[in-house]
Parts: structure tokens; sequence; C-alpha cells
């Protein structure tokens, strides 16, 4: 066997590792990151309605959508400030304190906020659908610590969009496959015989 074609296969066999899912369960977190921005959205009407019939309570109730919001989309931030400051930098080393949000730890917060909705509806029977929606995630965030155990809160790990893999590693692979693969053909048009025109005199 060649030794590009021996290359070329274990650029695929890399390929085939880095596209494995790392947990059994890697499902349950694009469905927790979906849950979680519905019920941000929920609880908001609720807050605003609440409020708009003369309760103070409602803005207690759009602050903790918020919070909501923004535990869910924090892995976003994380993604953002991880491509603008590569490497270590003291903003990313402070962002890195937000990840005691992350994983199984916001489910008490939510029971808490649903409970509160819950015991408190306001004459509002959204708040009851609002409750219900903060005790599911915090069951799925509970999930996560049976599925997803492990990992340092220094590691990002409940934060990453892609796969765990090591991309850096892949891309110098391509690199050295195509620098191979550029030898190769540059020897060949060098073997080859110069091709004569045919309305040459």
């Amino acid at each position: 066997m060649s030794q590009p074609h021996q290359q070329h296969e274990h650029l695929q066999r890399l390929r085939r590792r880095c596209r494995q899912p790392v947990d059994p369960c890697e499902c349950l977190r694009p469905v927790i990151r979906a849950f979680g921005l519905l019920t941000s959205f929920v609880i908001c009407g609720v807050g605003v309605d609440v409020y708009m019939h003369g309760y103070p309570a409602g803005l207690f109730i759009l602050f903790s959508a918020f919070l909501v919001l923004f535990i869910e989309l924090k892995w976003l931030i994380t993604i953002f400030l991880q491509l603008q400051y590569y490497g270590e930098s003291s903003c990313l080393g402070c962002w890195r304190l937000t990840t005691l949000l992350g994983g199984w730890r916001p489910a008490p917060i939510y029971v808490a906020m649903g409970v509160a909705l819950i015991l408190y509806p306001h004459n509002l029977w959204l708040s009851y659908v609002a409750g219900m929606f903060l005790l599911l995630l915090a069951l799925f965030r509970l999930c996560t610590l049976l599925r997803f155990g492990g990992g340092g809160a220094g590691h990002f790990k409940d934060e990453g969009l892609l796969p765990q893999c090591d991309f850096e590693k892949v891309s110098s692979f391509v690199d050295s496959v195509e620098d191979d693969f550029a030898e190769v053909g540059a020897s060949q048009q060098d073997d080859e015989e110069p091709t004569i025109d045919d309305d040459a005199c």
C-alpha cells in the first residue's frame, strides 16, 4: 500500500473518531438548550402579564427569565470568547467563573423559581405552565449529572458545540497530506515526456 494511501486512511480514521459522540446520550444537550430558550420566553410572557396586572412581582419574574436565558445561552458566549481570545487571556479567565452555572448546577435555581411560580401564580394560569417548564428543565439538568459526568470546571466541557476532538492535529495532518500529494504530482509531471504539437513545422 502506497504512503499517500496510508495517510488518506489515517485521515479518514481521525475524522471518524472526531464524529463519534463523547457521551452515550449526546442528544440531550441540544434538547436542554432549546427547551431552556422556550422556558425563558414563557417566563418572560408571565412576567410581562403579571406586571401589566399591577403586581410588582412581575419585575422579579422578568429578571428570572433573563437569568434562565443567560444560563442557556452561556455556551454561545463561551464559544465566541474562545474564538476572540485564542489561548489564555484575562477576559477568558474571568469568564471561566461562569462554569459554576454549567451542567447540573442551575437545577436548584430552576426548582426554586418553578416552585415559586406554582405557589404564587398571581391569578394567571400560564404561571403553572412556566413553573412546570422550570421543573422539567431542572430535571433535564440533573440528567447531565448522570450522562455527562466528569471533567473539571476549567474544561468548558458543558460549553462545547462541536464534538471533543483535537482539530489542530487533524488540520496539520491534512496540510502534510496535501504537501505530499503536491510533491507526488510534481514528480509525475517531471517524469512525463514532453508532448509534441502536431501543427509544428
